[in-house]
């Protein structure tokens, strides 16, 4: 039935109670608002209707419309008519005179909605609790106040303590510490610093999805707009006065995780905000009440509020600190090989030769040279000429094991650069290494030319008056060398 329809039967229900017949001509449908009140209030003014006694409005926004047009108009309230509304509306409690009002029940309210929800999902009829109806206020608008004092005494203890939060929470720097989070956990604990900020807050559950900073795509205009994934992941739950920070995945489709539920051996008034920035979809958070009188105070929603916008900034600056460590690792590393290139091999060498200086370590620098790229490349074309490339690279990279550095420093030039107590054996088991990956790499690669490194190394402890650069010309030296007995070796 609509509303208009029941509070009217409630009218009738009334009249036929006290023995007052109901005549239809003095019933004038309205539309809820201050228009049609003003027009009816116009009728009696100029005569067009006859003053009644009273009049009762189904709610209190028309109530108190009429109420103030005809007091403009020279009519007494309640002393000529008296009027009464319905909503129990704090604007009624305000205006002078006050509306008498009907203070409607909220549970019952709720009661009805989850009964018409139920319906809905399931196509049948829920059975109906026994609820109290609402509260009649007797107040000015026809001629009584005692009853005023409850209300208004009920409002203002409720506003003082909102008020309270309130001058908390502006004073909090709530926004301001949640945006200083360097991780989604460090976010949820300096969370825990503002639970102090909702008005008996009983418990909180932040409700994300499992990819809600959308990382995993690389469009940036990719996102969850509408809607929720399958699955979620509650991240945080304070039950007062404990927290649970381990992560609860859970179908969305349950909006309540069982891990919420088992909280409560009996239903609960749950209130659910989204959590998102723009149209952008993080999630939704949930929370419980003791009193849910205390929630008219909007403080939750700007608390909320809160965390969408610190979820937006925590995640547009990881996003920005991931693109600047690739950045970082297209400057110093070499885009076909993937080891260090000449500006990651300065960066990575100078450190380790002072390592080396300050805590009296062997200082290993081996330079190698791709043998016959030209050749490769003039021949087979410049394709298999990188292939040669990533091959020697990974020759050289993997035969590291002690924490070393491995660098292409020009087209067909290598270094690695390594700090370590290094014996004789290591040393020779890393050259052994470098040519029998070559020689095992050309036996099964099926390719017509081979691939192979001149060599030459330095290892030893570092004089104080020498640079780096005077070691690596010793370990460039000694490869030249190799590589002029190796090009001796395949002339003859």
């Amino acid at each position: 039935m609509p509303v208009s329809e029941s509070r009217l039967a409630g009218y009738k229900n009334s009249l036929f109670r006290h023995g007052i017949e109901y005549d239809e001509n003095l019933v004038v449908y309205g539309d809820f608002w201050k228009v049609s009140a003003e027009n009816l209030a116009k009728e009696f003014l100029n005569g067009k209707r006859p003053l009644p006694d009273a009049v009762v409005c189904a709610n209190d926004s028309m109530a108190i419309s009429l109420c103030n047009t005809l007091a403009d108009g020279g009519i007494n309230i309640p002393d000529d008519m008296m009027i009464s509304g319905y909503d129990g509306s704090r604007e009624a409690m305000e205006n002078v005179p006050t509306i008498t009002t009907i203070y409607p029940e909220n549970g019952a309210l709720g009661a009805r909605a989850v009964l018409k929800l139920y319906k809905m999902i399931t196509g049948l009829d829920g059975e109906a609790v026994d609820m109290p109806n609402g509260k009649l206020i007797l107040t000015g608008s026809c001629g009584c106040s005692d009853s005023i004092n409850y209300l208004i005494k009920q409002r203002e203890s409720y506003k003082a303590v909102n008020e309270q939060y309130e001058r908390y929470y502006n004073s909090s720097g709530m926004l301001e510490g949640l945006s200083k989070a360097r991780s989604l956990d460090h976010l949820m604990h300096k969370l825990t610093h503002y639970m102090y900020l909702l008005v008996d807050i009983n418990m909180y559950a932040m409700c994300l999805n499992k990819e809600w900073e959308g990382f995993e795509k690389s469009d940036e205009s990719d996102y969850l707009s509408e809607g929720y994934p399958e699955k979620m992941a509650v991240q945080m739950i304070y039950k007062n006065p404990a927290y649970d920070f381990s992560a609860h995945e859970y179908d969305s489709k349950d909006i309540v995780p069982d891990s919420i539920r088992s909280y409560y051996e009996k239903p609960k008034t749950y209130f659910i905000l989204p959590l998102h920035f723009m149209d952008r979809c993080f999630g939704y958070s949930l929370f419980v009440f003791n009193d849910l009188k205390f929630t008219v105070s909007q403080l939750f929603l700007s608390w909320n509020r809160n965390i969408n916008i610190a979820l937006e900034f925590l995640r547009v600056r990881t996003k920005l600190t991931l693109t600047n460590q690739r950045i970082t690792l297209s400057f110093i590393r070499d885009t076909l090989t993937g080891i260090y290139n000449r500006q990651g091999f300065k960066r990575y060498s100078d450190s380790m030769f002072k390592k080396a200086k300050t805590e009296n370590k062997k200082l290993f620098i081996l330079m190698a040279d791709l043998d016959m790229l030209k050749h490769i490349n003039d021949n087979f074309g410049h394709i298999e000429g990188d292939n040669a490339i990533s091959v020697c690279a990974n020759g050289l990279n993997t035969c590291c094991e002690n924490n070393e550095i491995c660098a292409r420093i020009g087209g067909d030039e290598y270094s690695i650069v390594g700090v370590y107590d290094y014996t004789d054996e290591i040393i020779d088991g890393y050259i052994k290494y470098i040519h029998d990956y070559f020689d095992r790499y050309n036996a099964s690669s099926g390719k017509k030319y081979s691939v192979g490194a001149s060599l030459g190394y330095y290892c030893g402890y570092v004089d104080d008056d020498r640079d780096f650069q005077y070691y690596m010309d010793i370990a460039d030296k000694k490869m030249y060398e190799d590589k002029f007995q190796r090009k001796k070796f395949r002339k003859d």
